[in-house]
């Protein structure tokens, strides 16, 4: 393995080296998950096996020239492909690097230096909102010519919906490639998004599902790698819902995160609602949140609920990514003025106990905090 520190998802993994050794591996993938489930350095674990003078079962030698070439992301066989501004104008012949000035190259370069040392590192270049259409003419050009080294031409593709924004210009112009790819060439497409990424891109890729990272990994990791004392470790991985990166940003703040940690979890432990809704109501005023924030902070309380039965898991907790963030829950202190949400007239529910109106958000109901979260009655209609 080139990187040392990687929590390694080993049932994808051992797929992958099992396809490369029998002979099966695909030519095209696409690696999609979550944040900080290090989908993008399993994609240069994967380059730098394909390339390995002495492949192994776990992976790539590390002392061969070329994985020591793979340790700086310096080997020639290797183009990682990231979003990038667009500086200068330029034509459609002129390498994607043309676009960008000296400033915008440096920091390019520093951002690759920092991937090649930590595998769950984030390349971003400021101002970098799609990937360009002449990074795609890149590769069309180079994908004919003759390897410098022996092994596979790999294309790794990071944040790789960007292709398709704001317009599907630079997906379109890799479809050709992806469909007559030359012999021992390796396209690796990594994202977080993969439903915004062109069906047509997905029918040619072999999808790999990378899940979050086990909380319990995660601690380990900021405990051994980063200092961090066991019980803040564990808070953190649970918070972040398995989020290397994001714990890792999280622990790095100062003392204010720590004070902010145990003021939640004293408002989740509490017996009394009111509990939570002071805290709610102290961010609200401290940090100037929008109504909308408001809201989904207030969500968690059903988390509070659960927490105390002993069943509580990182959707009831509000944590960023989850699929319950979508539903939005608010006291029955804060109504909604308009009749009207997103052009629909909405009959508005009724807390059982307060008999108050509860706003409804995007068509679903909202929970009463004040009644301990009792389904409100109501529905919905045009």
């Amino acid at each position: 393995m080139i990187y040392q520190h990687l929590i390694r998802q080993n049932s994808q993994w051992e797929r992958l080296v099992g396809a490369f050794h029998n002979g099966r591996l695909a030519h095209a993938h696409i690696f999609h998950g979550p944040p900080g489930s290090g989908k993008q350095a399993h994609a240069i674990e994967l380059a730098a096996l394909v390339n390995c003078h002495n492949p192994g079962d776990d992976g790539a030698c590390q002392v061969c020239p070329s994985c020591a070439k793979f340790h700086t992301l310096q080997h020639p066989n290797l183009e990682i492909v990231v979003p990038l501004p667009r500086r200068v104008a330029i034509t459609k012949d002129d390498p994607a690097l043309k676009a960008l000035k000296p400033s915008d190259l440096a920091q390019l370069v520093e951002e690759l230096a920092l991937k090649a040392a930590d595998p769950y590192h984030r390349i971003q270049v400021d101002g970098a909102q799609s990937i360009l259409i002449n990074s795609v003419r890149d590769i069309r050009r180079g994908i004919r010519l003759t390897p410098a080294e022996a092994g596979w031409r790999s294309f790794l593709i990071f944040e790789a919906e960007k292709l398709c924004a704001p317009n599907p210009t630079a997906a379109n112009a890799l479809l050709k490639i992806l469909e007559e790819p030359p012999p021992r060439t390796l396209f690796v497409l990594v994202t977080d998004r993969v439903q915004l990424m062109l069906d047509t891109i997905r029918s040619r890729c072999l999808g790999l599902h990378f899940p979050p990272l086990p909380p319990e990994q995660v601690a380990q990791y900021l405990t051994e790698q980063a200092g961090v004392g066991q019980q803040e470790a564990g808070i953190l991985a649970q918070v972040t819902g398995g989020n290397l990166p994001q714990a890792q940003l999280l622990s790095g703040e100062d003392d204010a995160l720590s004070q902010g940690v145990e003021q939640l979890l004293a408002a989740l432990l509490t017996p009394r609602p009111k509990g939570w809704q002071t805290l709610v109501d102290r961010l609200v005023r401290q940090h100037n949140l929008h109504p909308v924030s408001q809201m989904i902070v207030g969500k968690s309380f059903r988390g509070q609920r659960r927490l105390q039965k002993g069943n509580v898991g990182n959707a009831d907790l509000g944590v960023p990514g989850s699929h319950q963030n979508r539903t939005r829950v608010q006291t029955c202190r804060e109504i909604c003025k308009s009749d009207r949400i997103g052009g629909r007239r909405q009959v508005q529910p009724v807390c059982r106990r307060h008999q108050r109106k509860i706003v409804l958000i995007d068509g679903q109901v909202g929970l009463c905090l004040c009644n301990g979260g009792a389904a409100p009655t109501g529905k919905e209609e045009r």
